[in-house]
């Protein structure tokens, strides 16, 4: 949940400030998609306040989505909003991206992989 207010927060920080020469200059200039949570099932079990608690991080058939990018094992079968995303993704190109997680930030680049069209 951390890093999903953290994205609603960098939406309406960019938001509220267009009028802003440097902030404008960004919207301008790049396209920026913000997705503040891909695991909305889990985002409903969260208890508010509870950083250290992992109770958010599977969806309702008990997948970790996060790791859900990267299969394990030939047969796996993306979740639903695993393979919608990685479509959306596949549709645009990016130049850089940003993974928040209550426990981590990540700056990553895309690239294409085998089985979900993104590499680690």
């Amino acid at each position: 949940m951390v890093g999903t207010e953290v994205a609603l927060n960098l939406a309406e920080y960019l938001l509220s400030r267009e009028s802003f020469d440097n902030i404008n200059e960004i919207l301008k200039t790049f396209t920026i998609f913000i997705l503040p949570a891909l695991n909305r099932d889990g985002n409903t079990l969260v208890q508010t306040g509870n950083c250290t608690s992992t109770e958010g991080s599977v969806n309702r058939n008990g997948i970790d989505l996060e790791n859900d990018f990267y299969p394990s094992y030939e047969d796996h079968s993306l979740q639903p909003e695993t393979s919608s995303t990685v479509e959306w993704i596949k549709e645009r190109t990016f130049l850089l991206g940003l993974i928040l997680r209550g426990e981590d930030e990540n700056f990553i680049i895309p690239q294409l992989s085998d089985k979900t069209g993104l590499d680690r």
